[in-house]
């Protein structure tokens, strides 16, 4: 699952220089892999009670991903434009 993730970030990271209005979703994609980080780390600490430090070095990457994408996305508008 994770090679599909990180291939298809890369795909859509090379199509954004040819495409850049699908930096967005690059960047949501990014956002909702953070709940994975959760469970990973939860599951590491208190199921397998070990780090495995490959995992960890994963997750420090999709937790990367999403400060960026925090900071790169822009806000919705709360005003319709004028007509």
């Amino acid at each position: 699952m994770g090679l599909l993730y990180f291939a298809g970030g890369l795909l859509t990271v090379l199509l954004v220089g040819i495409q850049p209005t699908m930096r967005p979703l690059l960047y949501t994609l990014a956002l909702l892999a953070l709940p994975y980080t959760v469970f990973s780390i939860y599951y590491q600490a208190r199921v397998l009670r070990q780090w495995c430090p490959l995992c960890l070095g994963v997750q420090a990457v999709l937790i990367a991903e999403a400060i960026i994408a925090v900071t790169q996305l822009s806000p919705l508008p709360t005003t319709a434009p004028p007509i």
